[in-house]
Parts: C-alpha cells; sequence; structure tokens
C-alpha cells in the first residue's frame, strides 16, 4: 500500500515538470491533479490505524456473534486481540463465543485473561465466576 503512494508522487513530479505550453495540456494537468489527489484521499482513508481496524474486528465479531455465527466471531475477536493483546472486552467476547460453542476450558481462560486485564469488567467476573462455582 505505501508503494502507491509513492509511484503517484513520482508521477505527479514527473507529469509538472514537463514544460509544455498550451491550454489542452494545462487542462490535462488539472484534470490528473484532481484524479491524483482522489485517489491519494481515498487511500488515506482505508489506511485506517490499528485502532480503527481493532474496533473494526470488534465490532463484526459482536455482529457474527448476535447472529449465531460463533465460528467467525471467534475470529474476528482473535483478529483483534492481535492488534491489542490487551484488549479485555475482546477477551470477554471471545470466552462468550467459546461458552456457546461448548469450549469450556478456552472459555475460562479468555474470561480470567479479561478479569486480569480490566477487574472493573463485571460481566467478565459474573461467567468466571459462573464456571468456577
Amino acid at each position: 500500500m505505501d508503494l502507491i503512494p509513492q509511484i503517484l508522487t513520482s508521477y505527479l513530479l514527473n507529469f509538472f515538470l514537463l514544460k509544455k505550453p498550451g491550454r489542452v495540456h494545462s487542462m490535462i494537468r488539472r484534470i490528473a491533479a484532481g484524479v491524483v489527489i482522489l485517489i491519494l484521499a481515498v487511500a488515506l482513508i482505508n489506511c485506517g490505524g490499528p485502532e480503527e481496524k481493532k474496533a473494526k474486528f470488534f465490532n463484526k465479531g459482536k455482529a457474527l456473534y448476535e447472529q449465531g455465527d460463533y465460528v467467525k466471531a471467534r475470529l474476528e475477536f482473535k483478529n483483534a486481540l492481535q492488534i491489542d493483546p490487551r484488549y479485555a472486552d475482546a477477551f470477554y467476547w471471545l470466552g462468550m463465543t467459546e461458552l456457546k460453542q461448548v469450549n469450556l476450558k478456552p472459555a475460562l481462560g479468555a474470561f480470567s485473561k479479561a478479569v486480569d486485564l480490566n477487574p472493573d469488567l463485571l460481566d467478565a467476573q459474573i461467567e468466571l465466576g459462573r464456571m468456577l462455582f
């Protein structure tokens, strides 16, 4: 993805350094500049930071969980955790998906990790307590 802006910048510099007089060439330059700016803007918008990517995976995981697609939801929560291994809410929801799939040991581990990371996460404490008692 970093290669595209470099190529476009190089093309723009070469294009604008050409010294060809005329209205047509001037119009072409303006159109080309507009297209390049538009492409760069789209590229920058699509290149979200880690927080955006983490939130995207997490929100998609919750939506899949609510639809009952626990296998895909589990994958999305794991993707969020790859970006931020200290994301307590993702561990909680990972635990919930494991619980729905009757994977008790991984569910217990996920709830335990969620509580370790955020002791104020009451839902995780409740699920952990249910599993332990």
